[in-house]
């Protein structure tokens, strides 16, 4: 009995068993479970283009068609660069209206914020890094991560964690307030 080939639509690659194929895609890829490219239509090849522009290739679609998207693709980013100048217009605006009144203008975004690798200082109040910052300000000499548990511990902090510890350790690597002195020794 013959056995069924199944080849990737993208690069030819051919695989014994259909999950073999999908994890391939979805590794290699990066398109998850959407349809070959080959057989996409174009507003298709469009949204797949704007998610993920790399999975475009010449073997996507013809030049008619790429150079339709590119174009297309290119109007579409200048609107949302015209519709970019016009919010920061108007947030300027606000902000001056606020501070004519007397109040406060809200710190400036810089749009989508990414939470990996980012370095928190102090925490919000109640929670363990505003305790470990409480407990390291109130000591004159560095101290490590189990005498640090300890004095959160008498502090007050709550917690159901086995090891606080461990989680005061991966708190201070968090926390841009707290320096790290010598080996297992922090200060504020």
């Amino acid at each position: 009995m013959a056995r069924k080939i199944f080849k990737c639509g993208r690069c030819g690659r051919a695989f014994s068993m259909k999950a073999h194929l999908v994890r391939h895609v979805n590794v290699k890829h990066r398109v998850g479970s959407q349809k070959p490219i080959k057989s996409m239509s174009i507003k298709a090849l469009r949204f797949a283009a704007a998610r993920n522009p790399h999975a475009i290739d010449q073997r996507s679609a013809s030049n008619g068609s790429l150079a339709r998207i590119a174009v297309e693709m290119q109007a579409y980013r200048n609107r949302l660069f015209a519709e970019r100048e016009q919010i920061g217009q108007r947030i300027a605006g606000l902000d001056s209206a606020m501070q004519a009144i007397g109040g406060s203008a809200a710190p400036k975004s810089s749009g989508r914020k990414s939470t990996q690798g980012v370095r928190s200082s102090g925490g919000r109040p109640g929670s363990l890094k505003a305790f470990i910052s409480n407990v390291l300000r109130s000591r004159a000499r560095p101290i490590g991560p189990h005498e640090i548990a300890q004095a959160v511990r008498t502090a007050g902090y709550k917690t159901k964690a086995k090891d606080l510890t461990n989680a005061v350790g991966n708190a201070l690597a968090e926390m841009k307030s707290v320096k790290r002195v010598g080996y297992g020794l922090y200060r504020a």
